[in-house]
């Protein structure tokens, strides 16, 4: 990764003219040549990452997924996974 990479900040995220409390990042991550995937944070009032979403693909498939944080840890590890290929019936496992 390049360390002159966009970084995209919306700070506020506004919803029906209502700001809401927490600005989103979005900016390129992985480990040089390795891997590369979009994080996406959400962090509160105290910059504190409260939530992170990863866009990457899956190394054994190849097919598009997004990895999810739960309970308010944006920092933790994921706990969700999303294939939006996939249908329906299975397009959300847990990690």
């Amino acid at each position: 990764m390049k360390n002159n990479d966009p970084k995209i900040t919306v700070d506020p995220i506004v919803y029906a003219e209502k700001p809401a409390r927490y600005k989103v990042v979005a900016e390129p991550a992985g480990d040089a040549d390795a891997y590369r995937e979009l994080r996406v944070g959400f962090f509160d009032e105290k910059g504190k990452c409260v939530a992170d979403a990863y866009f990457t693909v899956d190394s054994d498939t190849g097919e598009p997924r997004i990895l999810i944080t739960a309970d308010g840890d944006g920092d933790g590890d994921p706990v969700i996974e999303v294939f939006p290929l996939r249908s329906i019936e299975s397009i959300v496992e847990r990690c």
